[in-house]
């Protein structure tokens, strides 16, 4: 796929791109809507969606779409809204000229998949074998990817939830080592709780059920067994963070 971010802020244009870096998706870059419009002239047949900012120099994303509607070669290909908080009656304006949806700025990679999932697959069912997860071997019992879908409604919000996890969870295992030694079970119960709801929004079902098991010996105040529960943790953590990666690499974004 082809994406061009019409976008008059560099770094705007950086964080898209940089959202964009892990798939196999070409980028073009334009800084206002008349290099959009030029961008076009030269590429247009390659260009599969247009994320188009608002407020631009030159020429804003309103007169750039309205302008590009009046070409019926353009007629179906998708603008996508990107903007701050922005006035309703600019959201308006651009439909009326012709956007096709609307992302608020700052969105999470999850959310921009999702937008040109909805455009560039499910207008496209030829192309929906690029989404694939068939190189990964699941074993459920420790990443349910279908609880972990059910829970976020598509791949690609999973795929950014996966990523964030990978981060947040990365230092989990040192954490509970800590809170376990130095006996700061107050801590350890608020800290298991919040590890329970991330593991249970991505499916790390073995991982769920050591935390669950914890956190059930620090409600029952029966903190003397805790200590058998560092290396426990500490296994599980390695395995669900194996898997988790090995999902992610085998998913190819478009």
């Amino acid at each position: 796929a082809h994406v061009l971010i019409v976008d008059d802020n560099m770094i705007n244009q950086k964080i898209i791109v940089h959202m964009l870096s892990k798939s196999n998706i070409k980028v073009s870059l334009a800084d206002n809507g008349k290099e959009a419009l030029d961008v076009l002239h030269e590429h247009g047949s390659d260009i599969d969606i247009i994320l188009m900012d608002i407020n631009m120099p030159v020429m804003d994303g309103y007169q750039a779409t309205k302008k590009l509607r009046t070409n019926h070669r353009y007629d179906s290909l998708p603008v996508v809204i990107v903007s701050t908080l922005g006035f309703r009656n600019e959201i308006d304006e651009m439909y009326l000229a012709g956007a096709n949806a609307h992302l608020r700025k700052p969105f999470k990679a999850g959310e921009l998949y999702g937008a040109l999932f909805m455009f560039l697959i499910e207008s496209n069912p030829d192309k929906s074998n690029k989404v694939s997860a068939a190189t990964y071997q699941e074993n459920s019992g420790i990443l349910d990817i279908q609880q972990g879908l059910a829970s976020t409604k598509n791949i690609f919000a999973y795929y950014d939830l996966l990523r964030e996890d990978l981060l947040s969870l990365s230092d989990s295992d040192h954490k509970i080592k800590k809170y376990i030694i130095q006996k700061d079970f107050l801590t350890l119960k608020a800290y298991c709780r919040q590890l329970l709801e991330e593991s249970r929004s991505i499916g790390a079902i073995s991982l769920e059920e050591v935390l669950s098991e914890m956190y059930i010996l620090l409600t029952k105040n029966e903190e003397q067994y805790l200590p058998k529960y560092i290396k426990l943790y500490h296994d599980e953590w390695l395995r669900t963070k194996r898997h988790i990666e090995l999902y992610l690499k085998s998913v190819n974004m478009f």
